[in-house]
């Protein structure tokens, strides 16, 4: 079982007991990480890492759509970006490890089945997380900072989310997240909507929605947090995060965890 799981049911259990005992991440710098065997993959240095769970609940449930947001702080983001990704349906911020029951909670419960997954990586490079909605024919608009928008209409479209961290010489990182997506011309199938084995569906993101490109600062101690509002349906972030399994809609919240293993002295300067 990796940490990450470990430190969350660790945090539930502090609760439980007024806090007395099991005091997870005594280190301070991230360099530590490796030798911690943080992630359950083999390790190299110099190479950025990340640490993720999608936390699934029925659409429109409390404890997703309003209660986690009571503790998460979401003006690591500025107010004016703040507001231009909530009109977007999205919601972003940071959380310490051991200040959530709510996101303890949802990882008891999704933890079985959803993860946590790890990805390592370059510094200069960065990866993606898919998600499993594919949606037929999408519409939706996409505002910019500016206040003007763009309507994004595809057809098959499936959705991403590119991670990047960019290590700082205190230890913490900058994660840079950004909404992506492939999409296909292809007529929808005769027999319904592809599966995600399909071809058709196994394509790499082609497009980048830099207009909702997020960069925020989290400590080794803390994790971002990326979610929806249930009641804006019309918007891209419901679109990205809510997905239908069955005859359920399902709206995720992704809780990353990263950092950087290797020497953050060098990164002098970049800050």
């Amino acid at each position: 079982m990796s940490l990450f799981f470990t430190h969350i049911r660790c945090t539930l259990a502090l609760m439980v007991v007024a806090f007395a005992g099991c005091l997870p991440w005594e280190h301070t710098h991230v360099e530590r990480v490796g030798d911690d065997k943080l992630l359950q993959v083999q390790t190299f240095q110099d190479s950025s890492f990340i640490e993720y769970i999608f936390l699934e609940q029925p659409l429109g449930q409390e404890i997703i759509d309003r209660n986690v947001w009571q503790r998460i702080d979401e003006t690591v983001i500025p107010v004016e970006l703040r507001d231009h990704y909530r009109t977007n349906g999205i919601r972003v911020g940071v959380v310490g490890v051991n200040t959530s029951p709510e996101i303890a909670n949802l990882v008891a419960q999704n933890g079985k089945h959803n993860g946590p997954r790890s990805k390592q990586f370059s510094v200069f490079e960065d990866t993606t997380l898919p998600m499993n909605q594919i949606h037929g024919e999408l519409e939706v608009p996409v505002y910019h900072i500016t206040g003007n928008a763009t309507t994004l209409k595809k057809r098959l479209v499936r959705f991403f989310i590119r991670v990047s961290v960019r290590p700082q010489a205190n230890g913490s990182v900058i994660v840079k997240l950004t909404p992506e997506f492939s999409a296909s011309e292809h007529e929808l199938f005769p027999a319904g909507m592809p599966s995600l084995n399909d071809n058709a569906m196994q394509r790499k993101p082609t497009e980048l929605l830099s207009a909702l490109e997020m960069e925020i600062p989290l400590g080794p101690r803390e994790f971002l947090v990326l979610g929806t509002d249930s009641l804006r349906p019309e918007t891209l972030g419901h679109k990205v995060l809510v997905e239908r399994k069955g005859d359920q809609q399902i709206q995720n919240l992704l809780v990353i965890r990263a950092g950087y293993n290797g020497d953050p002295s060098k990164f002098i300067g970049d800050e």
